[in-house]
């Protein structure tokens, strides 16, 4: 599924903002997320900043765009 299971307040530099939240095992390879994001899996969280992306495949890639 490639829909976000929520939104969460995160401090990212000096201020709070509103990240979608991701479950990584449902997330389709191939998939972008623009930050901010956060990928919450079993054993990791991944935080995605505004200025990145991540591409999702067997591992999550980040990208500056």
């Amino acid at each position: 599924d490639d829909k976000p299971v929520g939104r969460r307040k995160v401090m990212m530099e000096d201020d709070w903002i509103d990240a979608d939240v991701f479950v990584r095992e449902k997330l389709p390879k191939g998939l972008r997320i623009k930050g901010p994001a956060i990928i919450e899996e079993y054993s990791s969280t991944t935080v995605i900043k505004p200025e990145w992306n991540a591409i999702i495949d067997d591992s999550i890639i980040l990208v500056r765009e």
